[in-house]
């Protein structure tokens, strides 16, 4: 599951938002019918911060493993040791089991992936992010709302750096999964993608909530029109987080703030 689809299938978080931006941000008519949901009601809040057992945590810190996943990111592609592809000196032979090796696994939880070009064309507007991109096919972006939403949730919630660290860099084989095209970049910029963009989000998303999180200074909810291009952009396609990532980052919090 990713961000987009928790927002629109099941989230509560944002009852009014889906109905009148998810359309625009997913470049769909606007008559088509994708969330269905009444407003909240006061007792939901207590939904959000209800305390979890440690062992819902993905790759908590038992050690346990998540099965079918491939921990080190290496391809499963058998070698000429292990399966029917074997020593070569053929060129095209050789070219053809790299070509293999090279290639990233998909797997059944593969599902963030770019935009065809055949729906792009004429509607960049619909898959481009406005102010803020989110996860690695949108890397760019030098918003400065970013680090001021990360470092107050780490702030507020007195989170060690480190050890969320510690649990990114644990899940990225994981993480790596759910991106349909292979991610090139390095073990150390995709955990910084992972964590500095799951934490703008889950503050992004507890502000709304809860309104008491937002202070005088807030760079977003206190100009609409960001606001706005904000919400466009954690709807879009390819502006994606898996979820997972979250919901570990979020009940990773709340083993802190409940610890019994």
């Amino acid at each position: 599951m990713t961000l987009c689809e928790f927002l629109v299938t099941r989230s509560k978080v944002f009852p009014q938002l889906v109905p009148q931006v998810v359309e625009r941000a997913l470049g769909l008519p606007e008559n088509n019918i994708l969330y269905q949901g009444g407003a909240t009601s006061a007792n939901d809040s207590t939904q959000v911060l209800m305390p979890v057992p440690k062992s819902h945590i993905p790759g908590r810190f038992d050690g346990q493993r998540d099965k079918g996943i491939a921990q080190d990111g290496v391809s499963s592609i058998p070698t000429r040791d292990e399966g029917p592809i074997e020593n070569s000196s053929d060129s095209v032979a050789i070219f053809i089991r790299q070509l293999i090796l090279r290639t990233p696994n998909l797997r059944p939880e593969c599902c963030i992936y770019r935009v065809p070009e055949r729906f792009r064309k004429g509607n960049e507007e619909f898959y481009q992010p406005r102010l803020v991109g989110i996860g690695p096919y949108h890397i760019k972006d030098k918003s400065y709302v970013k680090p001021k939403y990360v470092d107050a949730f780490f702030r507020r919630n007195k989170l060690n750096l480190d050890d969320c660290l510690g649990l990114v860099r644990k899940w990225e084989a994981k993480a790596r999964s759910y991106y349909v095209d292979h991610i090139e970049l390095s073990s150390d910029d995709f955990t910084f993608i992972m964590l500095m963009d799951a934490t703008f989000v889950l503050e992004l998303m507890l502000r709304h909530r809860f309104s008491g999180y937002i202070d005088n200074c807030d760079p977003i909810f206190h100009k609409p029109r960001l606001i706005e291009d904000v919400y466009h952009d954690i709807l879009l396609i390819e502006n994606q987080l898996p979820f997972f990532v979250l919901e570990g980052l979020y009940l990773y919090k709340q083993l802190l703030c409940f610890p019994n």
